[in-house]
């Protein structure tokens, strides 16, 4: 009787003829007997359909274009073969040289490791935190962000500042209002005012206001502030330019008249009562920048905004030291300008917040204090700074915290698989040398990286244990074969009477023989999967398939991480054995399965308490990471387990078959679902205890804001009409104030523009001291009629009779501070300005929010159509000339950004399974077998959504790489896996011996790279640990996906080709002989 009797329904096994039957009773072989008739009738009915298959078959081989097919495969055969001898003959000479002088070899790459790597050492400043890095390519919002930073800032610098009346304990709490004229005296001092005195430190960030960034690297401020000063020195401007226009016998330049005014200076007045009339006419305006965070009546909380420059290198501020590349003047070091100037001793005179440190405030989010660090008064927030933080942060991370709990992991798994302290140097030193070769070379060649580069660390150093593991053990196994077989000759020539010799495994023929096989074998095998797994992650660094750069940097960090893992495993691993005397420990106490279970299991109790009582990391985590040692200390010590899994593709074959079909026909079902989420963010993508990131988080809450989009206006086609600038004329920019009132009026959205600044300034007109504001001013109905009674009255005559309107436009603009115009306007370059920017200020909100509103605003930017991204026609004077571009900023990129991701993710992991179906095809000249391989990692792939869904996970930038990056270590077992089938031949034993010796390497290699990942749980970021969690679990699918299913795979086909053939059954397991795995030596030597 068949041992697979269980598959007789599917692959029924031929009966013989006189096979004795108990004809008179009913019971199940009645059943079975009919079903094999069932199936054997089916079978037969597709015999035409063979035939004729085979017929075509038979007929295209003795074609023209089959004989010339033939031909070739034959040519390729032979050259293959040619190539084998001469690599097996390169291969013998290489490590017969190296078995020699293993100790030089292994000086010779420590020394070239020490040459390369000592450069890693400033790995940190090849990481880029600027926005820009994670700019999708050719993305309509990084157009358009280009062209804005032609002109303006595209980089905003906060200065969130809260008073003590802002503290969470009512006890505490002062009256402090942040519109006080102490507390916007030290706002405007950070600024920098005509009252700064002179000095690096103490003379304000904008300390040139007219340098549009050139000078001191903000090309504008907006503040509560500013706008105090703006509206205190309007009222000189305006008078001065009412000289210029207005009185054609003043000197233009000189403003005698309006020097008279006391209020001359770009400050803040020392009268609380003028302050607080200045805030009242600039109403919503400075409203907009203050917040009143705890419902007492006094606005506590304030912010200073800035638009700085892109490139620092022309400014005058402090240089930074750079490692590589010396003294520097970028953003990192307007930062630490920025820091130094707020918080530094010089300060202290002139700004008493700037030193003042809160240990709760109201705006604190109550569920995270545990990761909110202590507030300081003064914070220095912003997209820009947060993103600089988060990635000094990362490094951090990587260095301090997951490259040495990854290295220690490894070697707590290598030392329980192996027994022996010296597989730690011989597994340890490659992967800790190809590290600083891969981190040293990206500083040489200087390539930029980012914060992502976080999880290359700990997939190089799992990979790396894989490719020196598997060549370990084979060189191993080699060398017991070998002693065996040496062991057994001794036997004989004992036997009949002849001298024998002691059996020395370090004899050089031993060890050359046993390397050399590994190599040729394993060494294939490995030399398959690192050339397979650098094409799957070569997809990575694709333009045309990952817009995203920082998904490309860890791409490019992987492909040249691998490939020295590779050289340095295949060079180093037979040296160090050789050198070291490693043998593969065999001393184990004597234990049953059941006390193996229970030590086990107490261990990983043990752990688990210690991790979660020190707080190391989460209770739930901590059980994770017992378990894996758990199962680690279980598996690594039962030998006789692989055994019995070795069996289950050829007894469980039709189990593993339906589980594995419905998990696949789930996880594609879910696939589209799942995987097209949107990107998630927040908090938990973030490192807590970022003071920054924490106050631009309370910015966006509090104030509605801390995404900044924009759109352009551009009058250049218009040119200059009625005396003014393209952008000044009044036409333009009533037009401007309809478009705006649309986009006011979407959710979550304000807006800022020249019309909002020439409402928000007011001056003071006639004896009776009656304001009016500068766009009141010129919409005023006097122009047609100045010597109306309600002109008189109202004070309109004053200016009216004194000017045209025309020029009274071109007096307001002129009033606005070079500030003011410097953030809203293009520079003059001749024929005046020609631009103006349109600020959009919203909140950092969900992207499935997000994407609505972006939609709304850009079809109102659009109604009138467009010719490209910065070419619409969607103001009331478009056939003027007059364009609008679409939205672009935080909000059009995140959106953008999410839209890249997903495309990346979709189409690297499609891109990566056909360009490694190809390679496979090639590298084993067996088209089958690289579609069994690919059908067995694609099961992987579809699976993570099922993982996803249960864990409730998002998608976000770390994860939408997971796929490409399952492919490439996926494959890497395969590849195993089918190598050594081919090896052991396509056979049931041949199928089951290659599960119980390969099988067991790819468990010790997942377990060691997932023992890597696991140092991600250590890391304080809760995204970052989510995604190591999801790689753990995708690689041990992968494990069981390598080690069962795709034998299971093998098998199926065979049987059934067998059945269509008329074969008989391929699966007489049980009458192809067992396996023995006990040693020949120990049949020997026992008595």
């Amino acid at each position: 009787m068949y041992a697979n009797a269980h598959l007789a329904p599917l692959f029924p096994a031929t009966v013989n003829d006189d096979f004795t039957v108990d004809k008179y009773s009913l019971g199940e072989d009645d059943s079975r007997d009919d079903e094999e008739e069932l199936w054997r009738a089916f079978y037969d009915k597709l015999q035409p359909v063979r035939e004729a298959v085979e017929g075509a078959r038979e007929k295209f081989r003795n074609g023209i274009l089959g004989v010339a097919l033939d031909t070739l495969g034959q040519l390729v055969d032979d050259a293959a073969d040619i190539a084998n001898s001469f690599s097996r003959r390169l291969t013998e000479l290489t490590y017969s040289a190296i078995l020699r002088s293993p100790g030089i070899v292994v000086a010779l790459l420590l020394l070239v490791t020490a040459v390369v790597g000592q450069y890693a050492a400033d790995f940190q400043q090849q990481i880029d935190g600027d926005l820009e890095i994670y700019l999708p390519d050719d993305a309509d919002s990084t157009e358009l962000l280009i062209e804005v930073r032609e002109d303006w800032s595209t980089d905003v610098v906060m200065v969130y500042m809260q008073t003590g009346n802002a503290i969470f304990d009512t006890s505490q709490r002062t009256e402090q209002n942040i519109t006080s004229v102490d507390v916007l005296k030290q706002m405007s001092w950070i600024e920098g005012d005509d009252s700064s005195p002179i000095g690096t430190y103490v003379r304000g960030l904008d300390w040139d206001k007219s340098d549009r960034g050139m000078n001191d690297g903000v090309i504008w401020v907006l503040s509560p502030a500013q706008v105090i000063k703006e509206a205190n020195s309007s009222s000189w401007r305006f008078n001065c330019a009412m000289e210029k226009y207005g009185l054609p016998t003043s000197n233009d330049e000189s403003c005698t008249i309006a020097s008279l005014n006391p209020y001359y200076g770009y400050e803040i007045p020392d009268e609380q009562d003028r302050v607080d009339e200045f805030i009242e006419n600039a109403g919503a305006l400075i409203e907009s920048m203050v917040r009143d965070t705890n419902d007492d009546g006094i606005w506590d909380t304030g912010v200073i905004v800035m638009g700085i420059t892109f490139d620092m290198s022309t400014t005058d501020i402090p240089a930074r030291i750079d490692p590589k590349l010396g003294p520097v003047k970028d953003h990192k070091a307007f930062l630490e300008f920025t820091e130094d100037t707020i918080h530094g001793s010089t300060s202290v005179d002139y700004c008493d917040l700037c030193h003042v440190t809160y240990e709760r405030t109201s705006t604190m989010d109550k569920d995270r204090l545990d990761d909110i660090p202590p507030r300081q008064a003064v914070t220095v927030t912003g997209i820009t700074p947060v993103l600089h933080d988060i990635s000094d942060e990362i490094y951090l991370e990587l260095v301090e915290t997951m490259l040495p709990a990854s290295l220690a992991l490894v070697a707590l798994a290598m030392i329980i698989l192996h027994r022996n302290a010296k597989v730690l140097v011989i597994c340890g030193l490659p992967i800790a040398m190809s590290l600083a070769i891969t981190f040293g070379t990206t500083v040489i060649a200087d390539i930029t990286l980012t914060p992502m580069i976080i999880s290359a660390g700990p997939i190089l150093v799992g990979l790396g244990v894989d490719y020196s593991l598997h060549l370990t053990n084979r060189i191993e196994e080699n060398r017991v074969e070998l002693i065996e077989e040496s062991i057994e000759d001794a036997w004989r020539l004992q036997r009949d009477g002849k001298e024998s010799h002691s059996v020395d495994p370090w004899d050089p023929l031993i060890s050359l023989t046993s390397t050399v096989r590994a190599a040729m074998t394993t060494g294939h095998a490995i030399f398959l999967s690192a050339v397979t797994t650098v094409i799957g992650f070569s997809v990575l660094t694709w333009d045309s398939l990952v817009p995203i750069e920082p998904m490309r940097t860890v791409g490019t960090t992987l492909l040249l991480g691998i490939s020295v893992t590779f050289i340095l495993s295949m060079l180093m691993v037979p040296a160090l054995v050789q050198l070291l005397r490693y043998r593969r420990g065999t001393d184990v106490m004597e234990m049953s399965p059941m006390q193996t279970v229970y030590v086990a299991l107490t261990l990983g109790a043990l752990a688990a308490v210690a991790l979660s009582y020190t707080e190391l990391m989460t209770t739930t985590h901590a059980l994770i990471l017992s378990s894996m040692l758990v199962l680690t200390i279980v598996v690594g010590s039962l030998d006789n387990v692989w055994e019995y899994v070795g069996e289950i593709p050829v007894k469980a074959t039709i189990i593993v078959l339906l589980v594995g079909s419905v998990a696949t026909i789930v996880g594609a079902i879910m696939f589209e679902d799942q995987m097209g989420q949107g990107i998630t963010g927040g908090s938990d993508q973030v490192p807590p205890g970022i003071e920054s990131y924490e106050a631009l988080r309370e910015y966006s809450y509090e104030f509605g804001g801390g995404q900044t989009n924009l759109f352009i206006v551009n009058a250049t086609a218009r040119g200059p009409e009625n005396g003014t600038a393209p952008i000044r004329d009044l036409p333009v920019l009533d037009s401007l104030e309809h478009i705006q009132a649309k986009i006011d009026n979407v959710e979550r959205t304000n807006t800022t523009s020249l019309v909002n600044i020439l409402k928000a300034i007011h001056i003071q007109i006639g004896v009776d001291a009656i304001d009016r504001s500068l766009w009141d001013m010129l919409h005023s109905p006097c122009w047609d009629d100045p010597l109306q009674l309600e002109c008189i009255s109202s004070g309109d005559i004053a200016f009216t009779t004194t000017t045209s309107r025309e020029d009274m436009v071109n007096v307001a603009f002129d009033t606005l501070s070079p500030e003011i115009r410097s953030m809203l306007m293009n520079a003059d370059e001749g024929s005046g300005e020609t631009k103006t920017l349109v600020y959009a200020w919203q909140p950092y909100i969900l992207l499935e929010e997000a994407t609505p509103l972006r939609d709304t605003i850009d079809g109102f930017l659009s109604e009138g159509g467009c010719e490209s991204a910065t070419m619409c026609s969607s103001m009331t004077i478009a056939d003027e000339g007059v364009t609008n571009s679409k939205l672009t900023g935080g909000l059009p990129i995140s959106i953008d950004i999410n839209e890249g991701i997903h495309t990346a993710q979709s189409d690297s992991t499609i891109a990566t399974m056909f360009i490694l179906l190809f390679a496979m095809s090639v590298l084993f000249r067996s088209p089958r077998m690289a579609i069994f391989t690919m059908t067995a990692v694609a099961a992987v792939v579809l699976w993570q959504p099922i993982l996803m869904w249960r864990a409730n996970l998002g998608v976000n930038i770390f994860t939408a790489m997971i796929g490409t990056i399952v492919f490439g270590i996926g494959v890497d077992d395969s590849i195993h896996i089918v190598d050594r089938i081919r090896d052991e031949g396509e056979t049931p034993a041949g199928v089951v011996r290659s599960v119980m010796t390969t099988g067991r390497t790819i468990f010790e290699t997942t377990a060691t790279t997932c023992a890597g990942l696991a140092a991600g749980l250590f890391v304080a970021i809760p995204g970052l640990q989510t995604f190591f969690l999801l790689m753990m679990a995708l690689i041990a699918l992968a494990l069981l996906t390598s080690a069962i299913l795709l034998p299971t795979i093998i098998v199926i086909y065979n049987e059934f080709k067998s059945q269509v053939t008329l074969n008989g059954s391929w699966l007489d397991y049980d009458d192809v002989g067992t396996i023995e795995t006990s040693s020949v030596a120990e049949a020997i030597i026992k008595p």
